[in-house]
């Protein structure tokens, strides 16, 4: 169990937040456990990455769409002028 206000909670209740996260992180690293703390800043490092990793997929998912957008339209232009070439021909 964990404490929230100083009341125990089951975690599933737990409400996700910068000061609920912050005390925990406090009472970890005011623990002096070095293990511990170390575990805990890899964990959060690694965390961190994973963010910013998805975070930049996400953006470059967003230029590929644009630029499938772009394609789509060339490839459309390029199709409306073989049939004019075509058009041109058999007249």
């Amino acid at each position: 169990l964990f404490t929230q206000n100083g009341q125990e909670v089951p975690p599933k209740e737990l409400s996700p937040g910068l000061g609920q996260a912050v005390e925990l992180l406090a009472n970890i690293l005011s623990s002096g456990d070095q293990i511990i703390i170390t575990a805990i800043m890899h964990n959060l490092h690694a965390f961190s990455n994973a963010v910013d990793y998805r975070d930049r997929a996400e953006e470059r998912i967003l230029k590929l769409e644009e630029e499938c957008g772009e394609f789509e339209k060339r490839v459309a232009d390029l199709e409306d002028a073989i049939i004019e070439l075509k058009k041109g021909e058999a007249a």
